[in-house]
């Protein structure tokens, strides 16, 4: 009988030492963990400039370095960039439609984003 009441004594205390603490603030759990492309405000030196650095490299081995590369413009100097949005290469090159050289040549495809950010940037007024 003694050893019925300390069992039972044991598992109330122990039972009574399990408790279910609430957070107070949850971290909450993101519903889409995938990155938010901004195309609010796009200009040359703030977003492209950056974007085609990283994209199309701007050290000594780049193609469009300046206007004496291969290229013959360079991807860094805002009345080059308009000059090829001008004739139409700018976008059909990076959208590779076929109808321009497909850039960054040797290398995959820009991700929509950045080809998003170019056409935010031609229909905003080209903003330097």
């Amino acid at each position: 009988m003694v050893k019925n009441i300390l069992l039972l004594l044991f598992l109330s205390l122990w039972l009574e030492s399990c408790t279910y603490e609430k957070a107070e603030d949850p971290m909450p759990i993101p519903n889409d963990t995938t990155q938010v492309c901004d195309t609010a405000m796009v200009t040359f030196n703030g977003t492209l400039k950056p974007l085609f650095i990283e994209s199309c490299g701007s050290d000594n081995s780049s193609c469009h370095k300046d206007e004496n590369s291969s290229s013959g413009f360079s991807i860094l100097d805002y009345p080059s960039v308009i000059a090829q949005d001008d004739i139409g290469k700018l976008l059909s090159s990076v959208t590779r439609d076929g109808n321009a050289e497909e850039m960054p040549q040797d290398g995959p495809k820009l991700d929509d984003c950045r080809i998003n950010k170019i056409k935010a940037w031609i229909n905003q007024g080209r903003m330097e």
